[in-house]
């Protein structure tokens, strides 16, 4: 009897220090993670036109068949491209937590198309790009991810480490001071 109570005793120290050892190590990961994600310090936006180029102009471009629907969060419009056509956009902020749309009226009565501004917002890391330097300077700033997130940067290839980081899009709809974003369906 003695002998079967001393082995689940030696059962239950053994699930403890189990139990001690997973969770030691999870929040050493986390800690870990959270340290890295730490020196994702300084911020940059850059301004995109429907080409998906970098620009300066920081008006934004003029857009056609604007739609919103605020309660949705569904906004779409179509953009005129600089050498073909016409491109269709539709943002969703509800189910995309990536995406930040904000609605200014400030656009005068004269002003016949709302416009939109696109900003790519990214957090960089200045110690991982000094290292990829050294390693592979030609993708020295790097994100890992999809196309949606290496809008700017080139993906991370190689031995490097991530050094840029995606925030979200966000897109500044402006529309004339006299208009009511309701009516925009």
């Amino acid at each position: 009897m003695s002998n079967n109570k001393s082995s689940h005793i030696w059962g239950v120290v053994v699930v403890v220090i189990v139990l001690v050892l997973v969770l030691g190590a999870w929040v050493f990961a986390r800690a870990q993670q959270k340290a890295f994600d730490s020196k994702f310090d300084q911020t940059v936006t850059y301004h995109i036109d429907p080409d998906s180029d970098k620009t300066l102009d920081e008006r934004g471009y003029s857009v056609t068949a604007l739609k919103m629907n605020q309660e949705t969060g569904i906004y779409s419009w179509c953009e005129t491209l600089k050498y073909s056509g016409t491109l269709d956009k539709s943002v969703d902020t509800k189910y995309d937590t990536t995406n930040e749309v904000a609605i200014v009226k400030d656009l005068k009565e004269t002003d016949t198309n709302p416009r939109v501004e696109h900003q790519v917002v990214y957090k960089l890391n200045r110690e991982a790009i000094s290292k990829n330097k050294e390693n592979y300077p030609q993708n020295a700033e790097c994100v890992t991810g999809n196309k949606r997130e290496s809008y700017i940067y080139s993906t991370c290839k190689g031995w490097n480490t991530e050094s840029v980081r995606f925030v979200k899009h966000h897109y500044i709809i402006h529309i004339p001071e006299n208009s009511d974003p309701a009516n925009y369906k």
